[in-house]
């Protein structure tokens, strides 16, 4: 769009250009501060949305006609309703992330303490983001993705950020280092001591592959059994390597396997996943499969069928494991 005169406006010139192009970069939305520093005035902005082309989507943000409401634009609307250093954080951060258990989360942010914006949307959090702490995700300021993770635990369940955290591990988005690093730096700070725990739990062991797999390892733990080894290397005696179970007791040669594949799978993908356990039956390992539906809908069948194989075992210990109320959730 060339760049027009407003005949209400006694300076001239408006980069509708320069606007245009700027909203399509915030997915459809623009503040009345931006529109300001192009050359606009009250005026502009209010003769634009009496004719339509700006739809107003909170006292000082707008979308432009034409595009289409997304959740990605909401995050947009709620970071330039509160203005410069508000940034999408906590639940929606993880969603932007991609991180499980937290899809398309409502609006929040963390804002400037004691900044006030009447009719603002999102569900805010005061505090200072240092330039450390902050990134962006397709155009939307958010926090990092360490930040994150310390501001979701303040919030959620310790389960959920389990999972969280053994995701983005496994995503490789962040890493030990990292982590205590940013814990360091926000000590006493919520949600500090909870990703702390959940972090020392993984120190020096293996990382689930994705949150299944963090799941069939909890219900394990919490029911009372032994604590399964995870992602566990297996060789046989001329030192090839042969395969990595999702969970094992090595000393039982026991491996456990979370049989996550679609029905859409590769055939080669299926085809090489039974070479592996036909390798590993060769060595004298037993497998023990559990698909999403046995984990979700029969957990406490899984356990008891895992009890029985250990002592059957001879593993020392009575293994009769707690109820877990039919729910591994």
């Amino acid at each position: 769009m060339a760049a027009i005169y407003d005949a209400e406006l006694p300076q001239g010139l408006i980069d509708d250009e320069a606007l245009s192009a700027l909203a399509a970069r915030q997915h459809g939305a623009i503040s009345r501060a931006q529109v300001y520093a192009a050359g606009g005035t009250r005026n502009t902005v209010r003769r634009r949305v009496r004719a339509k082309g700006w739809i107003s989507a909170s006292p000082d943000v707008f979308r432009i006609r034409g595009s289409v409401p997304t959740w990605r634009q909401s995050l947009m609307v709620a970071v330039l309703a509160w203005g410069p250093d508000a940034y999408v954080s906590h639940r929606a951060a993880g969603s932007l992330f991609g991180l499980p258990g937290l899809t398309e989360q409502p609006a929040e942010l963390t804002v400037p303490r004691d900044r006030r914006r009447r009719g603002a949307p999102g569900i805010v959090h005061e505090g200072d983001v240092d330039a450390l702490d902050c990134t962006v995700v397709d155009g939307i300021p958010v926090t990092t993705i360490a930040r994150t993770l310390v501001d979701i635990a303040a919030v959620c369940d310790r389960d959920l950020v389990e999972e969280i955290y053994d995701d983005a591990r496994a995503r490789r988005l962040v890493g030990v280092r990292q982590m205590r690093w940013q814990m360091g730096r926000m000590r006493g700070r919520p949600g500090v001591a909870v990703i702390r725990a959940v972090v020392a739990a993984r120190d020096g062991r293996g990382m689930p592959a994705n949150r299944f797999e963090t799941r069939l390892h909890r219900l394990i733990v919490h029911a009372g059994l032994p604590e399964p080894v995870i992602q566990h290397s297996i060789y046989d005696q001329t030192g090839r390597f042969v395969a990595r179970p999702d969970l094992a007791y090595p000393d039982l040669r026991l491996a456990i396997e979370a049989d996550g594949r679609e029905p859409h799978e590769r055939r080669t993908q299926f085809q090489r996943d039974r070479r592996r356990f036909n390798d590993l039956a060769d060595l004298g390992w037993r497998i023990f499969f559990v698909t999403w539906q046995d984990l979700t809908d029969t957990p406490d069948e899984v356990v008891a069928r895992l009890a029985a194989i250990l002592r059957g075992a001879g593993t020392p210990g009575d293994w009769r494991p707690r109820s877990l109320g039919g729910s591994a959730r």
